[in-house]
């Protein structure tokens, strides 16, 4: 049987004149030359040492005690995760243990295979200074790049999205090969699993699919079939995940949450006055932050060469239904945001699922306009601007994560801390966190509230914590004394009457000697302020042979 041969979807042909356009050899060499730079920005982001920050921990605590079968309860945190990229973390941390790096392993690896794979997409679609535009884009963008090495989803949502794009144009280059689109049909159960936003994408290429059937004549009912299926395993699959995981985690807790912190992120269909300048705000923010961009217009930029792109898709039919398929999810997300299911906008992390989209799209825009200007000043060489741009963000990102390799100051400074204290704490004494070892509640029932952090570095730089080993009650002696660790906040009020019995009770067995605070962040009253406390214990029968094996002096915070 012969197959159909695919051809690139939009040509640079179609809109770029002669002496203007990029030849294979040099496209091959930029492609390859920004995947490289893509990797390596990728790979330092893993290889340096950024702290978690507070999000992360968050969802890492969830992945100290838990099974997988525990996946399916409600997280710690009111955290919401796609069961897939649960059951990913956990097992690396099961197979290489509770460490940073390889709380970050997965991620990097969907950032890794979301880069190669969107390279091959664009491809796909087009050739010339705009594949060497998207290409570069993805490559140097700041946001993949951050969360392509974070304990959290986002990377998954960009791979699941690229896969399901990767698919619907294959398919969309041989539209008589059926393969293609049953390929889909196991495929997106597993995008699901392992994204849940990606089901917008899903339902655009279901869209697409169905437009390009209506305006086309002549389709053979062996292509509806894998359509119709695909859309039954589509909601089949949404439908399970939303009984057996999605419904389980999406706790009143949870929306009441999702509500308060992501309102900006909701359309205001009450006031309409609001509404245009909503759509403004959110659609030239954060949201198109691709390469760089931000809040408040920071992404004007990439919005206007999105706008730009669609235009230069929709003058050729061939492309023209390439429109629905980048455009069907945005749609689809405004419904959920309507609904309060979801955001929209307000952040680039919980969009960074589109993002394949919009760059696809501005790269179109962008090499356009850069080709007008170029005929224009009758200046070829204005179009390697545009790469020349890509390869000094790069750059220019490289030196900022070596020169901060954090998210904040106060992540560096407990983080930096952290390391020190429970080294240190842990020579020659037995310590113990009193609110999960003791099982004592000294603070009303809020101590996990403000708690993250601490849990998650106690069980990456302590010892015996990261081991999952037991207090070694037998081994308190006056030699090795037992240090005994509370965390409080300035905004979290003690169980005074609480702390008193613990400590009664305490002292029934053992003689307190020593007792140090160590605050973080303590001048200001800002919510991340913390202390760590240790109160030292010894039997009370050799207090005489006790003496203090180290002066803890805590380290200079920068």
């Amino acid at each position: 049987m012969q197959h159909e041969q695919p051809d690139v979807l939009l040509p640079q042909e179609f809109w770029s004149r002669d002496g203007f356009r990029l030849d294979a050899r040099w496209q091959r060499r930029l492609v390859a030359a920004l995947l490289v730079l893509g990797v390596v920005l990728r790979v330092v982001r893993y290889a340096l040492p950024f702290p978690l920050w507070g999000d992360e921990c968050m969802l890492a605590v969830n992945f100290i005690d838990r099974s997988f079968a525990d996946m399916l309860r409600p997280l710690e945190y009111h955290q919401i995760a796609p069961l897939g990229f649960l059951w990913a973390e956990l097992a690396a941390v099961k197979l290489l243990g509770f460490q940073a790096w390889s709380l970050h392993l997965f991620p990097t690896l969907c950032s890794l295979a979301g880069l190669f794979l969107f390279a091959w997409v664009a491809s796909r679609l087009m050739n010339g200074w705009p594949l060497v535009l998207a290409v570069g884009t993805l490559a140097v963008a700041y946001y993949p790049i951050r969360h392509g090495a974070e304990v959290k989803q986002y990377a998954c949502d960009l791979l699941m999205s690229v896969l399901l794009l990767a698919l619907a144009l294959r398919w969309y280059q041989t539209p008589r090969q059926a393969r293609w689109l049953w390929l889909l049909v196991p495929v997106v159960p597993v995008a699901l699993v392992f994204s849940l936003p990606v089901v917008f994408v899903a339902g655009g290429v279901s869209l697409f699919v169905l437009w390009v059937f209506w305006r086309r004549a002549g389709w053979h009912a062996r292509l509806l079939v894998p359509w119709l299926v695909y859309n039954v395993v589509l909601v089949a699959a949404f439908g399970l995940l939303m009984l057996v995981f999605i419904k389980r985690h999406y706790t009143p807790e949870v929306s009441h949450g999702v509500a308060a912190w992501w309102r900006e992120a909701f359309p205001p269909w009450s006031q309409p006055a609001r509404l245009p300048l909503w759509f403004v705000k959110i659609h030239f923010g954060r949201m198109f932050s691709y390469p760089l961009g931000g809040k408040d217009g920071g992404s004007t930029l990439t919005t206007v060469g999105f706008i730009l792109g669609l235009a230069v898709l929709a003058r050729h039919p061939r492309t023209r239904p390439l429109l629905v398929l980048f455009l069907a999810p945005f749609g689809l997300a405004l419904v959920a945001a309507t609904l309060r299911r979801y955001p929209y906008g307000a952040s680039a992390r919980t969009m960074l699922y589109l993002a394949p989209a919009i760059i696809l799209v501005a790269s179109v825009g962008w090499a356009w306009l850069l080709h007008r200007l170029a005929v224009w000043l009758k200046a070829p060489r204005l179009l390697w601007v545009g790469v020349g741009s890509t390869a000094a963000l790069g750059a220019g990102l490289l030196l900022h994560m070596a020169m901060q390799p954090y998210k904040t100051p106060y992540d560096r400074d407990h983080d930096h801390f952290a390391r020190w204290f429970w080294t240190q704490m842990s020579y020659q004494a037995e310590v113990v966190c009193v609110e999960t070892e003791l099982g004592r509640e000294l603070f009303g029932g809020r101590w996990t509230s403000f708690a993250p952090e601490y849990r998650c570095y106690m069980h990456l730089y302590s010892p015996r914590h990261r081991r999952r080993e037991p207090p070694r009650w037998h081994e308190v002696s006056a030699a090795h004394p037992l240090r005994c660790v509370v965390l409080s906040a300035q905004h979290v009020p003690y169980d005074r009457a609480a702390l008193r019995r613990w400590l009664q009770q305490m002292q029934a067995h053992y003689a307190l000697v020593n007792y140090d605070v160590f605050p973080i962040n303590p001048h200001t009253d800002h919510f991340y302020a913390r202390r760590y406390e240790v109160y030292e214990f010894v039997p009370r029968d050799q207090v005489a042979q006790y003496r203090r094996p180290f002066d803890p002096q805590t380290p200079r915070l920068r």
